[in-house]
């Protein structure tokens, strides 16, 4: 069964790719002038637009569902290294991909603006140094949404966040009282939003910037009454 996937959350990743898109094409913009430009600088403004293909990849996977965990193969990530005998995944997603507006606007506004700047002037040889430093942001902020995994399994919810220093929980469904879900105007409109799960003694876990939210709500309650319902079925009959 394929998750709901709103019209806009399509219309979102679209935006994300054409950002991806036009950073590509600024980096080589930047530098097609100058017939002097340097290896190095040549060898970055590909690697920009090899990221900037891969981003556009990444960003149409958007939420992905129970099917999609088998496809994955070889590249295990932490939640289907984890599963227990008899668990399977029920919904997936991830942080939103909102994660690289900052760092695209700092590319797009500040470090390309430079880079043009540089490679037209007598300063050509360091054109290469904003190319870097922005390439090294938007990967750092591609690595950050690809380490986090948040799911919804037959009996748990498994959240992960973080690279270097990771934030993760495990809660079964049977210990988890209530899913909290605080969303602004523009979380609305995009569709992410801050997830807030308390658990049984009241302790509670907050991530922020889930995408699809509401959906992740959603499923943690469908199997919830999908195994509570049997239950009382069966002790109905047994009264």
């Amino acid at each position: 069964m394929l998750n709901p996937i709103l019209p806009r959350a399509r219309r979102a990743r679209r935006l994300g790719a054409c950002w991806m898109r036009l950073i590509a094409l600024r980096a080589s913009s930047s530098l097609r002038k100058n017939t002097a430009r340097p290896a190095a600088a040549i060898a970055v403004c590909q690697a920009a637009a090899s990221f900037a293909a891969a981003m556009r990849r990444h960003l149409r996977s958007g939420i992905v569902n129970v099917c999609d965990s088998a496809s994955r193969g070889r590249n295990v990530s932490y939640i289907d290294g984890n599963l227990l005998p008899g668990e399977h995944v029920v919904y997936r997603t991830r942080l939103h991909w909102l994660l690289f507006m900052g760092p695209v606007l700092l590319t797009v506004v500040v470090l390309l603006p430079i880079a043009w700047l540089l490679a037209n002037g007598s300063w050509s040889k360091y054109t290469w140094v904003p190319l870097v430093i922005a390439l090294v942001v938007l990967l750092t902020a591609f690595i950050k949404r690809q380490s986090s995994d948040f799911a919804v399994t037959n009996k748990r919810v498994m959240m992960k966040a973080g690279v270097f220093s990771t934030r993760s929980i495990e809660l079964l469904l049977n210990k988890i009282e209530a899913i909290a879900v605080n969303q602004s105007v523009v979380g609305r409109t995009f569709g992410y939003g801050d997830i807030v799960v308390t658990g049984s003694g009241g302790t509670r876990e907050a991530f922020s910037h889930i995408q699809g939210p509401l959906a992740f709500r959603r499923a943690v309650q469908s199997v919830t009454d999908t195994q509570s319902n049997p239950a009382q079925s069966s002790s109905s009959l047994s009264g």
